[in-house]
């Protein structure tokens, strides 16, 4: 991210692309699906937006199929991804695009652009804990995301940002884990929680 456009830096970063191929969760989704490893792969250069906010859009939520989920935070939204910061979540009903339900996280950090480099830093605690965007755009980006799922026909994990007040869509692709159906009885107990890469539900012993 942040690379200047410079013919060398370019391609030693379209090199790294390639490479990341090859790490072991690359490699292990292959094997799962069967997919050859030296197919190839393409590499999409494109701009970098200095983005305020940052998000992700899942347009079927994981566990409620009438709803989508998008998850949103301070700066660029490699923080999300990662999951080293604690997004807001918002639950939006798919036909109405009424906000059905909403949980603010603390949004700590944040990664900005700066100097052909991208810096991680604190936010302050007052703004951490405030929701990082009103609700009519919550409902814009939900809008939008639903339009481009009709364009392909089919769920979309859609990573989005915010720029000077206007709404960019950075990449689109098929949500690729099926709708949870499990629900968690009153009596199971929660022995794990944390802040997750990406959202759902599992169960197991």
């Amino acid at each position: 991210m942040n690379i200047k456009s410079e013919l060398e830096l370019v391609l030693e970063n379209v090199k790294k692309c390639w490479a990341s191929l090859f790490n072991d969760r690359a490699v292990v989704y292959r094997i799962r699906k069967k997919i050859p490893h030296l197919d190839g792969m393409a590499v999409v250069v494109q701009e970098m937006i200095p983005a305020d906010i940052s998000g992700v859009a899942f347009t079927v939520h994981p566990a409620k199929a009438k709803a989508l989920l998008i998850e949103a935070s301070y700066g660029i939204g490699d923080m999300i991804v990662s999951g080293k910061v604690e997004p807001d979540d918002y639950v939006v009903d798919r036909e109405t695009l009424e906000i059905m339900e909403k949980k603010i996280g603390n949004k700590n950090k944040m990664s900005v652009c700066h100097g052909g480099q991208v810096e991680i830093i604190e936010v302050e605690k007052e703004l951490a804990g405030r929701q990082v965007i009103l609700n009519e755009k919550v409902e814009e980006i939900a809008k939008i995301c639903l339009d481009i799922e009709k364009v392909f026909n089919y769920p979309q994990d859609i990573e989005w940002c915010i720029s000077n007040n206007k709404i960019w869509i950075l990449q689109s692709r098929a949500i690729t884990t099926p709708v949870a159906q499990t629900k968690r009885t009153p009596e199971e107990k929660i022995i794990l929680e944390g802040i997750p890469a990406s959202p759902g539900i599992a169960k197991g012993k």
